[in-house]
């Protein structure tokens, strides 16, 4: 496990590479735990959250 805080957690809406929330400076277990539980109201369309690790997209989940 990586204790090093070079996780983050972006939210961007589909098909978009503006972020609206980022989250970051985290370590491996807070990153899983925060993309886990990430939640955002999709009213006006379909969000998605984006794993980062040292700046390399690892996974990505869309948000319904």
């Amino acid at each position: 496990m990586d204790i090093q805080p070079n996780y983050k957690i972006v939210l961007r809406r589909e098909n978009s590479e503006k972020d609206l929330m980022i989250i970051d400076h985290l370590t491996e277990a807070e990153a899983n735990k925060v993309f886990k539980n990430l939640q955002y109201p999709t009213i006006h369309g379909g969000y998605v959250k984006v794993y980062f690790f040292k700046d390399m997209i690892t996974r990505k989940s869309e948000i319904k």
